[in-house]
């Protein structure tokens, strides 16, 4: 909730580097809330299930974040082909945000708030009621 918090409050101040403290929040929400909402989850099973695609497992193995995306949309319901191509973007949206956090490119705020509302939309996807694990 901390990095929630911190991104708004970077981008309600605008202040010269609020970009950059927001897009650092938002990256690091991101990543904490997928590992979070998807440890002790079956998704080793579920990335064995569908053959262990390259874009599944980081070099040490372990899942990457446009897999643990998927893994919870579908986890929760979403059809497969939505399911993808949230991870995917989800994912693509997390590389830009991590180049605007580093100072690598400029980004306008409102990229940032975008990035913002579409993590909400997926948090909000994930926490309806349990369906069936994929």
């Amino acid at each position: 909730m901390r990095r929630y918090e911190g991104a708004w409050d970077a981008i309600h101040h605008n202040g010269p580097d609020s970009v950059s403290q927001a897009a650092a929040s938002l990256v690091e929400l991101i990543k904490g809330a997928l590992r979070e909402s998807t440890s002790g989850d079956n998704i080793e099973a579920w990335i064995d299930s569908i053959g262990r695609p390259a874009w599944a497992c980081d070099p040490k193995g372990f899942p990457t974040y446009r897999a643990r995306a998927e893994f919870l949309l579908l986890k929760q319901g979403t059809p497969p082909r939505s399911a993808e191509a949230c991870a995917r973007s989800l994912t693509d949206v997390c590389k830009d945000l991590e180049e605007v956090k580093h100072g690598r490119t400029d980004a306008s705020m409102q990229f940032v708030v975008s990035a913002l509302l579409q993590f909400e939309a997926v948090l909000l996807a994930s926490s309806q009621p349990d369906t069936p694990t994929p």
